[in-house]
């Protein structure tokens, strides 16, 4: 996600807006990443993994919805320069950052597919 964020270059507001969601996409990995190491799971109390857990569940979930919010911006962009322009000139940055955004989404999905599915059933778990 990092490398399609460098990538990404322009100030069409859509643009300007996949940029702000994928940097917090970006920021959440790497709060996940940071409380991921922050204990050492084989001595740490159980209560204490618990609150971990959850944390790091809400961070994958959210990490995973603002990088949709983002392509969903990229979409929408296209769909808008398709729509003036028949044959819209490609930028020279869209190849690489597509291929980073999917290597991304491919990740993303692959580590994590529990964490972004079982957010929700968790909200629901609470209240029983």
């Amino acid at each position: 996600m990092k490398v399609a964020l460098e990538k990404i270059e322009g100030n069409h507001p859509f643009i300007i807006s996949a940029k702000q969601h994928l940097g917090l996409a970006v920021a959440y990995a790497k709060r996940y990443h940071e409380r991921q190491w922050s204990i050492y799971w084989k001595t740490a109390k159980s209560s204490t993994k618990k609150v971990l857990k959850q944390e790091l569940r809400v961070l994958a979930f959210d990490t995973y919805t603002e990088f949709l919010k983002a392509t969903d911006y990229l979409n929408s962009y296209v769909e808008e320069v398709q729509t003036y322009q028949p044959v819209p000139p490609v930028p020279r940055w869209w190849d690489e950052m597509l291929i980073s955004l999917i290597l991304a989404h491919d990740s993303l999905f692959r580590e994590h597919e529990q964490e972004i599915s079982s957010k929700q059933l968790s909200l629901f778990e609470e209240l029983i």
